[in-house]
């Protein structure tokens, strides 16, 4: 899953925290939360719970269901192409 770093920012920003303190209470380091504002880094599902905690949201107020990923992202086959071994 990936963050849409423009609700992050948002959210944020309502919550009125400073940037250090939520990096206390998300256990992170302002550089981390910095490639998570900007939607550079890929967080663990931990960061995702974290976050919502911390900014008392649901974790899909700020996921990024549109993006994903090409690496681990998964090629359907179909039926007629598949080749058996005998």
């Amino acid at each position: 899953m990936w963050i849409d770093s423009q609700k992050l920012n948002l959210l944020i920003a309502e919550q009125d925290i400073p940037i250090k303190v939520l990096c206390m209470k998300l256990g992170i380091a302002q550089s981390a939360l910095s490639r998570l504002c900007k939607g550079e880094h890929k967080p663990r599902l931990s960061t995702f719970t974290k976050l919502s905690k911390v900014l008392n949201v649901p974790i899909s107020a700020f996921v990024d269901f549109n993006r994903y990923d090409r690496k681990h992202s998964r090629k359907l086959i179909p039926r007629s192409n598949r080749k058996f071994r005998n």
